[in-house]
């Protein structure tokens, strides 16, 4: 733990006081939230490399040494860990089932963020300190959960699995706290290794099976890897093994998953100490099959490609494809929470998208005209102004609409006469893998979809592809001094006449028109205003002011020159907010050092900012709205 444990410990005993109370869970008292100090009674947190809220770390904490607190209603519960991560100091937990339903044993898919998601779906958040997800996707197993009779979580086994603003990285793990003791007080954790799904080919974590010795040394003889999958499993590093392990301490033996086939796959990890003890823990993972890769390749002086070509498979980076029933696919590769490439398809307005059917005279954005709509970015480098066609040659869907597999070959010009680039995008297609039981919501639980597409939803429009950012905003700060930064500060300007109407498009500001002293662009009940710069001209700060609750999206693009004079689009990521009756709320934006190396060339640049405001209830709103930014 860190420096001053007293000072950690008061400030999360705390911390996790207030967490019951502020979500609401049950109608004890803040005190509520108990301590709990068995030595049987651990965490397993596991980080992947690219997740925000673990930042790639991987932990076993046991309460006998690590601040561990939990609390519970009849609907959820929640736990607090005061953790010694190196980029955190505390990690919380909240476990909900459906609205109105009481948290019992039994699978819980489709989990979303609480408060932000369906009322008919279980909930599930872990943050950091400092470090939360704006939208979030996962799942939960309760194996076993009792409660006293006033009301205080006695027991509690649960697996876990968070995925982060849509991301491919995983925070997963395992939560044991008043389950009965092993007889020679040995424990294993996690008793369960998960490793999440993932398509096959993509490198798995690496993780620390902890053996913890109870209170008399375990002297540790071998490892043994058995059950049906044993070779699908691979023993990294074994520091337990001819081990003796102190009364109270610890060892670990790090294990990889790397199946060879498709679906689910099993084993079981046992080690052996010299008096004949055996302590295991199961291994479970599932992959996706099928195949799963990106062609894209560009003529000589094609901008997307440079003129090459380029060939991605699931172990070089994650494949994200999501799209609602049939109305568009949208499919992101990234690596280290960055999109590296980025493809929308959506078909022509009031049709599907259509198996072997041919899409021509594709626009990147809509043009009134309601034909077919296609991007392709790589990286920072985007299309303003592009034309092309695709062809849908496989697509499969689960039941909810979500896809399951697809296939589209493409072909896209930036401009008029410009080269082409040509490509295939396969995910899945031939994949027939049954999915493993925790992947479906058991009989103890609402059945519940998977989730929707985030995208294509009330705005058709493609996340960009940036980092996503860091959770949830801070509360509105002053504006930055625009003296330390590189743009000057300025309001988004809307159309004369008025604030910008949901729907329409102001005018560019003229060159050498005041950028500051606007009013705000309003859209619905919400206004947002560009406050300037901060972090060394790095970072654009916006804030929004509301007066209902909603969700506000807030998407910039800058639009530099490009070769020829030719405009740039470069988008900067969009940004969800969550809002309450008069709420403010900052949004900062970072921008890409090439970027900032670019504006301070050119000295000027379009900033072309997108607004939409979904309210608690009624319609979704959108506003546009542009201004110039000028180099100090």
């Amino acid at each position: 733990m860190r420096a001053s444990v007293r000072r950690t410990a008061a400030r999360s005993a705390v911390a996790a006081s207030l967490l019951l109370l502020l979500l609401g869970v049950g109608a004890r008292p803040a005190s509520a939230m108990d301590q709990v100090t068995g030595a049987q009674d651990v965490v397993a947190a596991f980080s992947d490399d690219d997740d925000w809220i673990g930042g790639g770390e991987r932990h076993v904490w046991r309460a006998s040494d690590t601040r561990i607190d939990s609390g519970a209603s009849d609907g959820q519960v929640a736990v607090s860990v005061t953790a010694n991560g190196r980029s955190f100091d505390q990690m919380s937990f909240v476990l909900a089932a459906p609205v109105g339903r009481p948290l019992t044993t039994g699978v819980y898919a489709g989990a979303e963020r609480p408060g932000f998601g369906r009322s008919d779906r279980p909930a599930l958040e872990i943050t950091s300190t400092g470090r939360g997800c704006n939208r979030i996707g996962g799942s939960f197993e309760i194996r076993d959960i009792a409660r006293d009779a006033e009301g205080r979580l006695t027991r509690l086994w649960a697996i876990y699995e968070q995925l982060c603003d849509s991301g491919t990285a995983a925070l997963w793990g395992e939560i044991r706290i008043g389950m009965p003791p092993t007889q020679d007080g040995t424990v294993v954790v996690p008793s369960i290794v998960r490793w999440p799904a993932a398509d096959r080919g993509t490198v798995r974590a690496d993780v620390p099976v902890t053996v913890l010795a109870g209170d008399a040394p375990l002297d540790v003889d071998r490892l043994a890897v058995t059950g049906d999958d044993p070779s699908d499993v691979r023993t990294v590093s074994d520091r337990c093994s001819g081990t003796l392990v102190r009364a109270g301490g610890r060892c670990e033996v790090w294990m990889t998953f790397d199946p060879a086939r498709p679906g689910l796959r099993q084993a079981r990890l046992d080690v052996l100490d010299a008096g004949g003890g055996r302590h295991g823990a199961q291994l479970q993972g599932w992959s996706f099959g099928g195949t799963t890769r990106m062609r894209l390749d560009g003529e000589p002086g094609e901008w997307l490609t440079q003129g090459g070509s380029t060939d991605v498979s699931p172990a070089d980076l994650g494949f994200v494809v999501d799209g609602r029933a049939d109305e568009a696919l949208v499919a992101r590769l990234v690596k280290t929470r960055r999109s590296r490439f980025l493809l929308l398809f959506v078909p022509p307005t009031g049709e599907e998208l259509t198996v072997g059917t041919t899409y021509v005279g594709t626009q990147r954005g809509a043009d009134g005209s309601g034909g077919p709509r296609m991007a392709v970015d790589v990286g920072s480098r985007v299309c303003s102004d592009q034309t092309g066609s695709f062809t849908i040659e496989h697509a499969r869907r689960l039941p909810d609409g979500s896809p399951r597999s697809a296939a589209v070959r493409f072909e896209q010009r930036c401009d008029a006469g410009a080269p082409l680039a040509r490509g295939t995008l396969q995910w899945r297609v031939g994949d027939n893998a049954t999915p493993a039981p925790w992947m479906s919501a058991s009989d103890a639980v609402t059945p519940v979809p998977a989730p929707a597409s985030p995208y294509v939803d009330a705005d058709p429009e493609p996340e960009p592809p940036v980092d996503p950012g860091p959770g949830p905003t801070a509360p509105a700060a002053p504006p930055a001094d625009a003296g330390t930064g590189v743009l000057a500060p300025a309001t988004l300007a809307p159309a004369p006449g008025g604030p910008t109407d949901a729907g329409t498009t102001p005018p560019v500001a003229p060159p050498g028109a005041p950028t500051a002293g606007a009013t705000a662009a309003s859209v619905g009940p919400a206004t947002v205003r560009f406050l300037g710069v901060r972090s060394r001209g790095r970072t654009l700060r916006f804030v929004v002011r509301t007066r209902s609750a909603g969700r506000f999206r807030l998407a910039p693009t800058l639009v530099l020159r490009g070769p020829a004079g030719r405009a740039r689009s470069v988008p900067l990521g969009a940004r969800t907010v969550p809002t309450t009756a008069a709420g403010v709320r900052t949004i900062d934006v970072r921008l890409p050092a090439a970027v900032v190396r670019r504006l301070s060339r050119e000295r000027r640049a379009r900033l072309v900012v997108r607004g939409l405001w979904r309210p608690a209830s009624g319609r979704v709103e959108r506003t546009t709205a542009r201004l110039i930014v000028r180099v100090r």
